[in-house]
């Protein structure tokens, strides 16, 4: 089951923003990331390919300073120890069952300073149990869409964003936000 954004919405939104929307030259460009860091390399890459290099570099520039400033502002280093983070798993229902989606929602957890203790060795989706919930020893549950699983001890979210989160577009590095705000407290907006 894909959840995610089709491709194109996403490429198309990168174009807009670095000034290339209708450029042929970025139909050759493949956009099918999987981690937060190819969404960047992808648009570094429209960019390239359109003469719109600087505008790309920028962009991406620009979210690496936010996240920088996100980390530097909550007091964790990229290289805090997973033990010292919240354990934090996102999860949507589909279907009548409970996804936790993989590809670069791991990534954007990490990007928050939380834990993704599901995702830890692999970033496919998997379908869970309330038994899996349990055995993750979470801090934090975010939920897209459904309802709650009934876990004690969990502090849950419910996310305000959560299209955002399965987007490969711009608007992705919101969800890295709305986290440090449901887990820490954090300013939601710039």
């Amino acid at each position: 089951m894909n959840i995610f954004e089709p491709n194109e919405n996403a490429k198309e939104e990168w174009l807009r923003l670095i000034g290339a929307s209708g450029h042929q030259e970025a139909l050759a460009v493949e956009w099918n990331p999987d981690t937060l860091k190819k969404i960047g390399m992808g648009v570094l890459s429209l960019g390239s390919k359109t003469q719109c290099l600087p505008a790309a570099m920028q962009q991406v520039a620009d979210v690496e300073a936010r996240l920088s400033q996100l980390r530097n502002d909550l007091g964790i280093s990229r290289n805090a120890p997973a033990d010292v983070l919240p354990r934090v798993l996102v999860v949507t229902e589909v279907e009548g069952r409970l996804l936790a989606p993989g590809r670069w929602i791991p990534d954007l957890l990490d990007r928050a300073a939380c834990f993704d203790p599901v995702h830890a060795s692999s970033r496919e989706s998997f379908w869970l149990s309330e038994r899996d919930l349990a055995a993750a020893r979470l801090d934090h549950l975010i939920v897209l869409r459904g309802k709650r699983p009934t876990l004690k001890e969990v502090s849950f979210h419910e996310s305000q964003i959560p299209d955002k989160w399965v987007s490969s577009g711009p608007s992705v590095f919101d969800a890295i936000f709305e986290t440090a705000s449901l887990i820490f407290g954090y300013p939601s907006s710039p």
